[in-house]
């Protein structure tokens, strides 16, 4: 603790004694008092951040679980493992005796500062209210609410969890059998894009509705949701048969690596000015360049186009340039970083950046997407320049870069590594996929019927790899207890299911 000595100065220490002095090379006790003893309240980091205070307690009593005060000059100092209290300062061999605070010969407190513990973000979907019942997401819609689970058939969000009490007229009543399981039903986080369901394409959100399904690409046009894949089979009345022809590719695709639209700045309305940050509403909409003075935001855009009074009329001149404005993105939006920069010209779909940085990737439509420093929907590459064309060739969406998976986890593998306990991967953009019970390796993509040989993978006719993913154990800001010890502190256990 940093102790305070006098006005002029305080010294880091594991313990304070008044009398004590330091003399030449060790400490030496004195007739007098040297050392005021009382602990300087550290001052956080500017990048530190201090949880917020949900359950602040008055002077004088236990401020353990909540770690703030009411009032504001005072902290909650640690007198031991059972006890904190607010105070406005502390002092270790400070007692409180008789209603006045007495010096004692030993020490009586701690004195390090207690923090509010940390509550839970809750962004997801369909969140409960306390009472309900959360088995199917793990939502919950009150701050410091938990889903507990009861049993198989009912968890509940509350604040806290006995696995010996019952809630009888309107309060917690213990009793002396178990009626909860009191494990924590995770939330499940809320999907920027619609999961794709049984013979929906997923080739644009990795995601698949019905639980244990993977989404598994078949070729550059499509990928559909299944348990397993298999390169040689094919959905024929109603059911899988073997093909001597390779349909599927098989690969995993994952939720991270398809690019999410960032939020843009100040976006506005269809038939509105978007000139200043190209940003629109409405999803479908781009922000179509009419001159130098005006934009506006449409679905579509025909240069000879001109709205009349209430309709849209043709004219035989141009009016519209029908240049897609880029969007700025909005302060708080986040790009992923460019990991797979595409030259002009290039697909860059897959990457979402350009290598030129004049070039943005523009979405041509399902199958392609290309760097190029503009966009104009009805512009066409014919004989190495662009031509004019009388029908819609580009979809002019901007397409962005991907997510990568941040790993903040214990143990992280290198890839090749067996990562099956901690789902941690060391190298930037790699992921835990599942081989078998037995086996899953750190790589950044996952086909279920290739293998490893001679330094690539070699694919082969038959399935090796599940292709699911170990989701990453976060990593403990504090230990977590071992059979035997005391977890009072941390709340977290050792072993799994504990």
């Amino acid at each position: 603790r940093c102790f305070k000595k006098d006005e002029h100065h305080s010294s880091c220490n594991a313990t304070c004694t008044p009398n004590a002095k330091w003399d030449k090379d060790k400490w030496v006790t004195t007739n007098e008092t040297v050392w005021a003893c009382t602990v300087v309240k550290p001052v956080l980091a500017e990048s530190a951040h201090e949880h917020k205070c949900n359950s602040p307690s008055d002077n004088g009593l236990d401020c353990s679980v909540g770690g703030c005060c009411k009032d504001a000059g005072s902290t909650c100092y640690k007198k031991n493992d059972h006890w904190s209290s607010c105070n406005a300062s502390c002092t270790p061999n400070m007692k409180w005796v008789n209603g006045a605070w007495a010096k004692q010969d030993e020490t009586v407190w701690d004195c390090a500062v207690v923090y509010p513990p940390a509550i839970p973000k809750m962004d997801c979907d369909d969140p409960k209210d306390d009472g309900q019942d959360c088995r199917d997401t793990g939502c919950c819609k009150k701050t410091g609410s938990i889903c507990f689970k009861k049993n198989d058939h009912w968890a509940s969000c509350m604040d806290r969890c006995w696995t010996n009490k019952k809630w009888e007229g309107g309060k917690w009543v213990e009793k002396n059998y178990s009626l909860w399981d009191c494990g924590v039903i995770a939330p499940k986080k809320k999907q920027e894009a619609a999961c794709a369901k049984g013979g929906e394409d997923c080739s644009l959100t990795g995601c698949c509705a019905t639980e244990g399904h993977k989404c598994f690409r078949k070729n550059e046009h499509w990928s559909a949701c299944n348990e397993t894949c298999a390169p040689y089979r094919v959905w024929k009345d109603g059911k899988w048969q073997d093909t001597t022809d390779e349909t599927w590719d098989c690969e995993a695709i994952l939720p991270h690596q398809v690019a999410r639209v960032p939020k843009c700045k100040d976006p506005k309305n269809d038939g509105e000015d978007c000139s200043a940050t190209g940003c629109c509403s409405k999803k479908g909409s781009r922000c179509f360049k009419k001159n130098g003075h005006h934009s506006s935001c449409n679905a579509t855009c025909t240069p000879n186009a001109k709205w009349d009074k209430d309709k849209w009329v043709t004219t035989n001149e141009t009016v519209w340039a029908c240049t897609v404005v880029k969007p700025v993105l909005a302060e708080s939006a986040h790009e992923h970083k460019c990991n797979s920069p595409s030259d002009n010209g290039l697909d860059c779909s897959v990457g979402g950046c350009c290598k030129d940085a004049g070039s943005t990737c523009y979405k041509k439509n399902d199958h392609w997407s290309s760097c190029n420093a503009s966009c104009t929907p009805n512009m066409k590459w014919v004989n190495g320049a662009w031509a004019k064309q009388d029908e819609t060739v580009w979809d002019c969406a901007v397409v962005y870069p991907p997510a990568i998976p941040k790993m903040d986890c214990d143990d992280p593998k290198d890839d090749g590594q067996d990562c099956r306990d901690t789902g941690c991967c060391k190298k930037t953009g790699s992921i835990c996929f599942k081989k078998n019970d037995h086996w899953a390796s750190c790589m950044d993509r996952c086909w279920t019927n290739k293998k490893w040989e001679g330094g690539k993978w070699v694919e082969k006719n038959y399935s090796l790899w599940d292709c699911g993913v170990i989701a990453p154990k976060k990593k403990q800001e504090a230990a977590c207890a071992k059979g035997g010890e005391d977890c009072s502190l941390t709340g977290c256990c050792a072993t799994e299911g504990h």
